[in-house]
């Protein structure tokens, strides 16, 4: 047994430079030759991180529409946003979004139920902006392109939304009306002290 033992070590010992020699890191090894393509053939997400470009900054607002939206755009009540969208607006409480051919408006949550009784009973998922009806919350995503993060400046202009995600009427989104007085004997001047 143990003779065996030390035949298989020294035959692997022995194998061992060979192996290593075959092409592993020795300099002189040739590198592979390398598939050139001509210019404008390079596929999709191949190439470096420079050569495709930046998205550009993301800006997501979170709002409540408070008109009617119009083809190129919509009137909104600020409820928040991320920082680069809070940025842009500068405390303002109202935000104008532009809209495009290209903006999708898609329906979520409540935004999607039709009138009881209806036929189906949901729209579908994408909408219009036709859809957008006031007291409506929604979520607006805007992308800047060529704008890195630190070059987003208060009350800068930003490109139409590329994206609008209804989702229905809200109670953070109910217009605020006056409370009612339902009392009529206070109106009466009759019931009022006289000493008062």
């Amino acid at each position: 047994m143990r003779k065996l033992l030390l035949t298989s070590l020294a035959l692997a010992v022995a194998a061992t430079p060979a192996l290593a020699h075959r092409g592993g890191d020795a300099p002189d090894a040739p590198k592979p030759p390398k598939h050139e393509r001509p210019d404008g053939e390079r596929p999709k997400g191949e190439g470096h991180k420079g050569e495709r470009g930046p998205k550009g900054t993301h800006h997501l607002l979170r709002a409540c529409v408070v008109g009617t939206a119009r083809a190129d755009g919509v009137d909104l009540r600020v409820l928040g946003g991320n920082r680069h969208m809070r940025r842009v607006l500068d405390g303002a409480t109202t935000y104008t979004a532009e809209l495009d051919d290209a903006t999708v408006v898609r329906l979520v949550g409540k935004a999607r139920h039709r009138p009881e009784g209806s036929t189906p009973k949901r729209l579908a998922r994408i909408g219009s902006y036709a859809d957008l009806t006031e007291g409506d919350r929604v979520i607006v995503r805007f992308r800047a392109p060529g704008v890195k993060p630190r070059q987003v400046t208060p009350g800068m202009d930003l490109p139409a939304a590329f994206k609008v995600i209804d989702r229905g009427p809200s109670k953070a989104c109910a217009p605020a009306t006056p409370p009612v007085d339902d009392d009529p004997k206070d109106d009466d001047p009759k019931d009022q002290d006289p000493a008062l």
